[in-house]
Order: C-alpha cells, then sequence, then structure tokens
C-alpha cells in the first residue's frame, strides 16, 4: 500500500508517468487476482468482503500499469463502501469491473470524478488523484475506463483494454 502511494504521489508531482507503457501480453485474470489478493488484507481489516471472479483474456497492456489502476480502484471501492460490505471484481474477457456497494457519487459529482484533485463533496480522504491517474494509465495503454453510480447503492468501475486474439503469438512473455 505504500508503495502505491508513494506511485500516486511521485504520479502528481510529474504530471503523469514520464516513460512510455510497456505493452506486453498480459494475462488480465492473473493480474486482477493479484491485485485483489494484494488488497484482501485491508478489506478484512475493514470488515469488507472482497471477491474476484470470471474469466479474464489476454489483453496488451503495460502489467505494472494495470495493476496500479486495479489497486486504486479497489481501494477507492473499499475506501468508500460501508461497513461490512462486498467489493467484487469480474474479469470478462478485455475487460474488468469492479463493483462496490457503497454511498455511491452524487449526479453532480460525477462529471468530474476523472479530474485530478477533484474530490466529491462527501469526501475526506485521499488526494482527489487516483481516478485520473488511472485514467491517464489506462488511456495510455490503448485501453479505455469508464463509471457508473447511484447514491445509496454503489459504484461501478470498468476498464477496458485491448484483448489479444486466442491464436495470437504471445512473443513478449
Amino acid at each position: 500500500m505504500q508503495r502505491l502511494s508513494e506511485s500516486l504521489l511521485h504520479l502528481a508531482r510529474t504530471g503523469v508517468d514520464l516513460r512510455d507503457p510497456k505493452l506486453e501480453v498480459v494475462d488480465l485474470d492473473g493480474v486482477a487476482k493479484d491485485a485483489t489478493e494484494r488488497m484482501r488484507p485491508l478489506a478484512e481489516s475493514t470488515g469488507f468482503g472482497l471477491r474476484a471472479e470470471g474469466n479474464g483474456g489476454r489483453v496488451w497492456a503495460d502489467h505494472e500499469w494495470l495493476e496500479q489502476a486495479l489497486l486504486v480502484v479497489l481501494g477507492n471501492a473499499i475506501q468508500h463502501s460501508e461497513h461490512e460490505g462486498e467489493v467484487r471484481l469480474f474479469a470478462e474477457g478485455g475487460a474488468v469491473m469492479v463493483e462496490d456497494e457503497g454511498a455511491g457519487i452524487s449526479e453532480t459529482d460525477l462529471p468530474y470524478v476523472f479530474e485530478r484533485f477533484y474530490r466529491g463533496k462527501r469526501s475526506s480522504e485521499g488526494f482527489g488523484l487516483g481516478l485520473a491517474i488511472c485514467k491517464d494509465l489506462v488511456e495510455r495503454m490503448g485501453g479505455s475506463i469508464s463509471l457508473e453510480s447511484k447514491e445509496g447503492v454503489g459504484t461501478k468501475v470498468k476498464i477496458e483494454l485491448p484483448e489479444i486474439d486466442a491464436g495470437a503469438e504471445d512473443t513478449d512473455s
């Protein structure tokens, strides 16, 4: 968690990670499950269930950047969920979704959630950098990130990356 915080602060100071993404064939299911396991102690310490399922495919991505994006999204879901709720990660093909049962995001705040330093009216924690950095990382890998939320119900974040055809050669792994 400290490494993630340091990375976020470094990225905020420099504007963006100045290196180009190291794109390679990545097992989305594996990265999603690893990120979930890394966040499990935090989830358990706050009374949350954390579940990963689905069947993610092989995607074209920077492994480190993808892991950072998933850790931020999972961390946000845990931070903003109601106690003893559940955070679910579901990977399918080239997409991974993280859903929580938190307070949700107001319609007023939704248009701004991916802007740097924006914190919703109810947010008293964080720097307002996580989702902005996720968006930058995901888009620089050729992917997209979207968010749906309803107050009192929860939030769903979806990251989509270019999927590798099943017959494609894996020359980078």
